[in-house]
């Protein structure tokens, strides 16, 4: 069982939470992508995005 004095004690649960929340953020990129492509909004919000903030 790891102590708080070893090296190894906080990297782990960083490692975790890292990992659970790149897992959310993947989850809710794929949810998206599939949700908003197939209804054709994605393009247009994309370019509009993309042009406002590129112009700037």
């Amino acid at each position: 069982m790891p102590t708080p004095e070893s090296p190894y004690f906080f990297p782990v649960p960083s490692v975790v939470v890292v990992g659970i929340f790149h897992g959310y953020l993947y989850l809710a990129h794929v949810l998206y992508f599939l949700v908003i492509v197939p209804l054709g909004e994605y393009p247009s919000e994309a370019n509009s995005f993309l042009l406002h903030h590129t112009t700037t």
